[in-house]
């Protein structure tokens, strides 16, 4: 049984159930604003927005309108996740290929030239430094589409997505799941009742538009076997400048490489992310940013961003049966795809 309470509707109503959040609705009425707060028994705290995604409470309902009105530009480049699925490790290589290998300084720095758009709005984009890229856990159909703009889209095995999302739930206190276990967790994830939806609608449809001119498809797993080749193919995505340059200086392409990994970007950014969170902002900082630090500061969290970043954590646990269930569930969905012999060569299955 799932509880709601509509926040923002003439009037406040309840309801006692709630079948699995579908996301591919119809975008909202400008003129309604409807905000639902969603939870199952010893499940995390969630909001289904305007009807149309289902996101943590630190998102706001104003930000997520803006990010679906934004107009892209030609020259826009986002990374596109289902959560958990390598968004941040993605962003970082962007940010290192435009910036010639050098990491971050700030947490600031990093957020200007790669916002969040659901969660601070279009104005963020229209501000950010650039080059840089775009990071959003859109779905296809509300992703704002340019054919001019790119869009390098990376999916993970949804063993290991669970078990991230899981931690990053727990440690992110909007959620209100800080004590929550993986099994009612586990169970929120295969009905596809946690945020952004269910994982196998959200992939099928990216996978769907693969071989878009403007899309780059890449698997994480790839990625973590073979970095080099993969940083590689999202430089020349981006722009064949890109990879030119690298090409020409192994110095840099070592560094993209070198600060992209796991424990560089848990080095680097626990103490850049750590001050953001915890310290004023600059008066300078995109009024999305703004509100995001805001809301932050109410729900301060200690969760990192980057864990793990491993194939493979789920075997710590999933039980025998959850596995079977997960891989009955794989087997019917995406039967029609490269997925499962890309899982089975890196021993997902």
């Amino acid at each position: 049984m799932i509880l709601l309470l509509i926040l923002f509707a003439g009037n406040q109503e309840s309801a006692e159930t709630l079948t699995p959040f579908d996301s591919r609705l119809q975008r909202p009425d400008k003129s309604s604003m409807v905000v639902v707060d969603v939870r199952r028994p010893n499940g995390p705290h969630y909001q289904d927005m305007d009807g149309v995604l289902r996101l943590s409470p630190n998102f706001t309902v104003e930000m997520l309108r803006s990010a679906l009105s934004y107009k892209p530009r030609p020259d826009d480049k986002f990374v596109v996740t289902y959560p958990k699925c390598g968004t941040t490790w993605t962003q970082h290589i962007g940010f290192l290929i435009f910036n010639k290998g050098v990491p971050p300084t700030s947490g600031l720095q990093f957020f200007k030239c790669s916002p969040f758009i659901e969660m601070l709005g279009a104005d963020s984009v229209r501000d950010m430094v650039r080059p840089g890229v775009i990071k959003t856990h859109l779905p296809y159909h509300l992703m704002p589409m340019h054919p001019e703009a790119k869009y390098l889209c990376v999916c993970r095995n949804p063993k290991d997505t669970c078990v991230s999302l899981f931690h990053h739930t727990r440690g992110f206190t909007g959620y209100d799941f800080a004590d929550g276990k993986f099994d009612d967790f586990f169970e929120i994830f295969i009905s596809g009742e946690n945020d952004y939806g269910d994982y196998f609608d959200y992939v099928l449809e990216w996978y769907e538009h693969r071989n878009d001119p403007n899309v780059l498809f890449l698997h994480y797993e790839d990625m973590k076997a073979q970095p080099r080749e993969n940083v590689l193919k999202i430089a020349e995505f981006f722009d064949k400048d890109y990879h030119k340059l690298l090409l020409e200086n192994e110095e840099i392409l070592q560094n993209v490489i070198k600060y992209s990994d796991v424990k560089s970007m848990q080095n680097y950014a626990l103490e850049n992310f750590t001050n953001f969170f915890t310290k004023k902002i600059e008066a300078d900082a995109p009024q999305g940013l703004k509100v995001f630090h805001e809301v932050s500061q109410k729900n301060p969290s200690t969760a990192s961003f980057i864990r793990k970043g491993i194939v493979g954590d789920w075997k710590n646990h999933f039980s025998p049966e959850q596995n079977a269930r997960l891989e009955k569930k794989i087997l019917e969905r995406l039967a029609n795809t490269d997925f499962i012999d890309t899982w089975r060569k890196h021993g997902v299955m």
